[in-house]
């Protein structure tokens, strides 16, 4: 597949018609076009279906199956969708922070800094998180309610997140230092294995909308749009399944995901 092919299918995935310059303005629309459009799932853990990160692999999954993926998937066919338009990008590592206090292992997450004017932290691949492109320099952005910063810690820079009337808190840690997307492998793997990976406890899937969000935890959906929010409990694997695809898109065969009502 030539590099003209690979871009123009992978914008008519993410229903991308804009402007291709380079620049920040074209980095936030590309950034929004794909939140909009690509899940952040962990279907195929539930599947019994291994997940590979080489580029032919996302490639099939995400725009020819039109599936989505968790960060080291969408966030790294994203980086060369960005690669290709003639970004500069840098892949990092960042350690995530769950329920707990304490952040997660190195490479945890993978995500992208984007260099510009000024350098930008760019994250298509963390579910729900900030929108748009974030400067390293302390300069908040909003997404759905919540605001995000990065801050300098002693050793690391860290992304922090601000709830209405609550404190910041950290969202992940992370440095400059420049990663391969083949430094990853084994955490990939770890959070397709490991009865301690959030990836193998349930199905997810979320979606950005342009006012709000879908997502599935489980059976559980919910839509949020501004300040409301509606859940209900889906009764069966099959309307699981048909919430899948008629909410997210997403077609997965019938008999596929493992974890029964």
């Amino acid at each position: 597949m030539t590099q003209s092919n690979f871009v123009q299918n992978v914008l008519k995935r993410i229903n991308y018609s804009g402007d291709l310059t380079p620049n920040l303005h074209t980095l936030t629309a590309l950034q929004s076009a794909f939140l909009l459009t690509v899940p952040f799932e962990n279907l195929d853990i539930h599947a019994g279906r291994p997940i590979n990160i080489d580029s032919q692999s996302l490639y099939k999954k995400i725009v020819e199956e039109r599936r989505g993926g968790f960060c080291y998937e969408c966030n790294s066919l994203f980086g060369e969708l960005l690669s290709a338009l003639g970004y500069r990008i840098t892949i990092i590592s960042a350690r995530m922070f769950g329920s707990s206090d304490v952040a997660g292992q190195e490479f945890d997450h993978l995500t992208h800094i984007v260099h510009l004017a000024q350098d930008y932290l760019v994250d298509v691949g963390q579910g729900r998180g900030f929108r748009t492109p974030l400067l390293l320099d302390g300069t908040p952005v909003t997404a759905e309610g919540i605001h995000y910063r990065v801050q300098q810690t002693v050793e690391t820079l860290q992304v922090q997140a601000q709830a209405p009337n609550e404190n910041w808190k950290p969202v992940f840690n992370f440095t400059t230092t420049a990663r391969q997307r083949q430094d990853f492998l084994p955490m990939c793997h770890y959070h397709q294995t490991s009865p301690d990976s959030v990836f193998t406890k349930q199905p997810l899937a979320t979606l950005a909308l342009p006012d709000g969000r879908i997502s599935l935890a489980g059976f559980n959906f919910s839509r949020t749009i501004g300040q409301d929010r509606t859940e209900i409990v889906l009764e069966s694997p099959a309307a699981r399944l048909d919430c899948l695809e008629t909410e997210f898109g997403l077609i997965i065969a019938s008999g596929t995901l493992t974890e029964t009502r």
